[in-house]
């Protein structure tokens, strides 16, 4: 059984910080996955046949670290391929201290999974977060950062704005290298020809899949404005220290 436990150690908004990217015009948090939640955060949601699946909620949530103030995990074992038995997890791990959260997927070997993570309830309170984005669409930006055990993963990202639904796919392959990196989705690749309406959006949502016994801990998700289209590449920075791996034993 693989008992990989991926924990991110001391990574602060400020640690991460580029010192050669621009000033932001304006940044919030989606989510960082480090405010206590009920049901109790170590409650891994956890499966062992292909099909099953689960769902955890949580409201009422500080609407400065998680937008909208809601958050619900979908989380499915979707496949097995292995000759080991199908596992697969997924949890979301509070910080405290020098420790800050994080929504972690653990797959056995030929294991696949599909987590789905939705922000709602953003009429009344997310919705004014993001309209402090008052730039052109390829001037807006969201970020997510996230520490990989180096397998293949995909992120599909999707915004609604009561109208209709707009969404981008991005593949990653670190080639076998554990490594924190920021991923970088702009608002004009997501709506793909279309405006989003960003006084109206009413849900986020974040899909992750992967190759066959993928690991992952995603531990920030913001949205933010750039002054300069052209400056959005320096925000895309690899960061090799900051973590460790911590394993634990599931059963």
């Amino acid at each position: 059984m693989k008992a990989k436990h991926l924990l991110i150690v001391g990574l602060t908004a400020s640690s991460l910080a580029i010192g050669s990217a621009p000033a932001l015009a304006a940044s919030f948090l989606i989510d960082d996955f480090d405010i206590p939640v009920d049901p109790p955060a170590n409650t891994p949601l956890s499966f062992n046949m292909v099909g099953q699946t689960g769902s955890q909620s949580y409201s009422g949530l500080d609407i400065n670290r998680v937008v909208g103030g809601n958050r619900t995990v979908d989380y499915t074992l979707t496949g097995f391929s292995g000759i080991t038995r199908p596992r697969s997890e997924a949890e979301l791990v509070t910080g405290s201290g020098n420790f800050d959260g994080a929504f972690e997927i653990r797959n056995n070997p030929g294991t696949t999974s599909r987590s789905e993570i939705l922000w709602d309830n953003l009429q009344a309170t997310g919705q004014s977060n993001f309209l402090q984005l008052v730039g052109e669409d390829d001037q807006i930006a969201i970020e997510l950062t996230q520490l990989s055990d180096g397998i293949p993963f995909r992120y599909t990202l999707m915004f609604s704005d009561g109208m209709n639904m707009y969404s981008t796919t991005q593949e990653f392959d670190f080639e076998g290298e554990e490594e924190l990196t920021k991923s970088l989705f702009v608002i004009k690749d997501i709506t793909a020809g279309g405006s989003i309406d960003l006084s109206m959006v009413n849900y986020v949502k974040l899909v992750i899949e992967g190759n066959p016994g993928f690991d992952l801990a995603v531990t920030q998700i913001r949205a933010f404005e750039v002054p300069e289209p052209s400056m959005i590449l320096g925000l895309l920075a690899l960061f090799g220290t900051g973590f460790v791996s911590l394993k634990r034993q599931h059963h």
